[in-house]
């Protein structure tokens, strides 16, 4: 029988291979939001993974500081770390900070593992609280379309070396997508999310004192609608 790990614990030693391309995506939409500002920005990123947007945006000239519930994830992050950029573990629903951000940045559908209102409330108003007024959230997510969809079957992966197995399935009924993956080790990893779109989105970005300012559903900036796989949204903390 499969022995149970928690989230990231194996997948973190193959996450580059097989999903950090997806960091790559956010830097035009980065330089869009802070396009006009003069000097480098201070740039939060909640659920970092292994820091690959992290190290790319203090190459840039930022400031940033990358958190990650996953001991793992936090230790490859910190492994290909540049000047500018630190690595903490810590949980994006309730993380503290001293000094404010300019940009605060949960990509990579982080946000649908809070599976709740209390959760997405929490994550967002922890999101504000380390924003200046004015400052600006950036976040993906995806919607009960692309779970319904595409969020299904069994394929194999292979990375590093070993193979692996990675099955997808959901529940519409109680709106729970699930993604184990099965390694050559004997270890197993569940990953269990849930879909957010805008309409369920809206009244707690309010509630945080953030208004959404955009939102899209393509990178290159095509209007979010019903339909959409994915939600990408740019809200900014008011000013009270």
């Amino acid at each position: 029988m499969p022995h149970p790990v928690p989230a990231y614990a194996s997948l973190s030693r193959y996450y580059d291979t097989g999903w950090s391309a997806f960091a790559g995506l956010y830097a035009p939409l980065v330089r869009g939001i802070l396009e006009g500002r003069e000097g480098p920005a201070r740039i939060l990123d909640l659920a970092c993974g292994t820091g690959v947007l992290a190290c790319a945006l203090a190459e840039e000239g930022h400031q940033v500081v990358g958190v990650d519930l996953s001991p793992a994830m936090v230790a490859r992050a910190r492994a290909r770390a540049v000047p500018g950029v630190v690595f903490q573990e810590g949980d994006m629903t309730a993380y503290l900070s001293e000094r404010p951000f300019d940009l605060v940045l949960c990509t990579f559908d982080s946000v649908n593992y809070l599976r709740d209102g209390t959760a997405m409330g929490d994550f967002l108003r922890c999101a504000a609280r380390a924003l200046l007024p004015g400052g600006s959230l950036a976040f993906d997510a995806n919607t009960e379309v692309l779970y319904r969809e595409k969020h299904a079957g069994s394929l194999l992966r292979r990375a590093g070396g070993e193979t692996f197995r990675q099955t997808l399935s959901y529940d519409p009924v109680q709106a729970v997508a699930t993604t184990s993956f099965d390694f050559e080790d004997g270890s197993r990893e569940v990953h269990v999310q849930r879909p957010w779109n805008l309409a369920q989105l809206a009244p707690l970005l309010r509630d945080a004192g953030l208004r959404v300012e955009r939102a899209c559903c393509t990178f290159d900036g095509t209007p979010y609608h019903t339909g959409a796989e994915r939600l990408i949204c740019v809200a900014v903390r008011e000013s009270s």
